[in-house]
């Protein structure tokens, strides 16, 4: 399996040929009823936030939308620079969705400050712009550290605190849904099973994806 945005270009044919429905989260959580077949599109921005807009223009082409789950504090780029807030604001005004990637507890640890604090002005200032309902934890090196976790047993605290709605890893987005991503494993692979293996057996999909992975002709130059 190559990672070329034309092989991403071919899941979400598949998928389109094959029936099924392709969501954001913010669109999916707001069904009243589960669709029979759907791939369910979430992109964490990790880094080199570039090689983002050539996979949602690849979904913009094909008439279907995603979210996008960018960085603030510990982040590897600005997400405020010029052409970043420039691609993600005309993603979502073709209603895309912006969400926050976190890593606030490492963050919160490293710097001597207050987990919630942290997540809150996180939120406050990329609420500024976009329109955020839902939060992505994120981990960087340190393993030992996961936000998830505090997040989850915090969450109507932080509900409150952040006037976030969902997190990306709730339970409600997992029960009917077949969770995919892509990592080293120890190359570069799908970690669970092929979403177009799964597309071929009709079964719904929850698909994440770092942009980072994802190149034209060869990788790590996209």
């Amino acid at each position: 399996m190559n990672f070329t945005y034309k092989a991403y270009s071919q899941i979400l044919k598949a998928a389109l040929d094959s029936g099924y429905e392709i969501l954001c989260i913010r669109d999916f959580l707001k069904k009243s009823k589960f669709p029979n077949k759907v791939l369910l599109l979430r992109h964490d921005i990790d880094k080199n936030p570039y090689s983002m807009y050539p996979l949602a223009e690849i979904e913009l082409k094909l008439g279907v939308k995603s979210s996008i789950f960018v960085r603030v504090m510990g982040a590897e780029y600005n997400p405020f620079s010029y052409s970043i807030t420039t691609d993600l604001l005309e993603l979502e005004k073709n209603e895309f969705e912006i969400g926050l990637h976190s890593n606030f507890l490492e963050f919160a640890t490293n710097t001597n400050l207050n987990p919630i604090s942290v997540l809150t002005a996180e939120t406050k200032v990329l609420s500024s712009i976009y329109k955020i309902n839902g939060i992505s934890c994120h981990r960087d090196i340190n393993y030992v550290i996961n936000s998830l976790p505090y997040l989850q047993g915090n969450w109507e605290l932080i509900k409150q605190a952040t006037g976030l709605k969902y997190d990306a890893y709730d339970n409600s987005l997992f029960g009917n849904l077949k969770y995919v991503n892509e990592g080293l494993s120890p190359h570069l692979s799908w970690r669970n099973d092929s979403p177009l293996d799964l597309i071929n057996q009709g079964k719904s999909i929850y698909l994440l994806t770092h942009n980072h992975w994802w190149y034209d002709k060869i990788p790590y130059l996209s």
